[in-house]
């Protein structure tokens, strides 16, 4: 049992016989054609590259075939292309060091950004924990380390870490020349740029300065009696 083919009507090629879309053609390896500037993750508009030349020779559709595709350069591309892939690994490295660690790529930096959420037990483990941050993939530039009590999915939360957690001075250390995504708008023609790390976490050793403000949730129930 499997899928069933039919035969291109152009080319040698088995193709599946329910596609809704198919075309068929030759591919010139050899005859470099210019192609771009398309929209790329990072939201700009790419490169031309040149690439193997393609001649179509015959397209083919079932009735009103339904054509799936992406958004370029917005979330949909960075959510496939970054974040789903990406966070499972960058999950087991920083895991490697702490097994509790939560990890988020967030869409809005283009896969470039990773914060980590940890419940910090000495001052160094931020640091060792950004550096496994940047190894886990090239594309991941800047890596922030923040608290428990930190909400690594809502930017105004982090906001709040590094505005409130981190010394300019102390807490941030940088990686000259490192390897990175060779279409990071920062980084030159090879990719390589600095890849930074930031401890945004709560340095108590340093100063006490209490606990974040807080309140309990307010159950609209207790208040609105529906019906009564």
């Amino acid at each position: 049992v499997g899928v069933p083919v039919c035969r291109g009507g152009t080319v040698a090629v088995d193709i599946p016989a329910t596609a809704e879309l198919v075309i068929e053609g030759l591919v010139y390896l050899d005859v470099k054609q210019p192609e771009g500037p398309l929209a790329e993750f990072h939201g700009y508009h790419g490169e031309l590259w040149q690439s193997p030349t393609v001649v179509g020779t015959a397209v083919n559709h079932r009735h009103n075939p339904i054509y799936q595709t992406i958004i370029p350069g917005w979330y949909e591309h960075i959510y496939i292309g970054n974040v789903l892939p990406r966070e499972p690994l960058l999950r087991r490295f920083v895991r490697h060091l702490n097994p509790e660690a939560n990890v988020h790529i967030p869409p809005y930096a283009n896969g470039f950004a990773a914060i980590v959420q940890i419940k910090r037990d000495n001052p160094g483990q931020p640091k060792n924990l950004a550096m496994a941050a940047m190894t886990a993939h090239i594309n991941i530039r800047n890596v922030i380390v923040v608290d428990e009590d930190i909400n690594i999915y809502d930017p105004a939360d982090v906001l709040w870490a590094l505005t409130n957690r981190v010394d300019w001075q102390q807490d941030v250390f940088q990686v000259p020349h490192a390897q990175g995504h060779e279409m990071d708008p920062v980084a030159d023609m090879r990719g390589v740029s600095t890849k930074l790390g930031i401890d945004a976490t709560y340095k108590r050793e340093r100063r006490e300065y209490g606990t974040r403000v807080s309140y309990p949730m307010v159950d609209l129930m207790n208040y609105f009696k529906i019906g009564e």
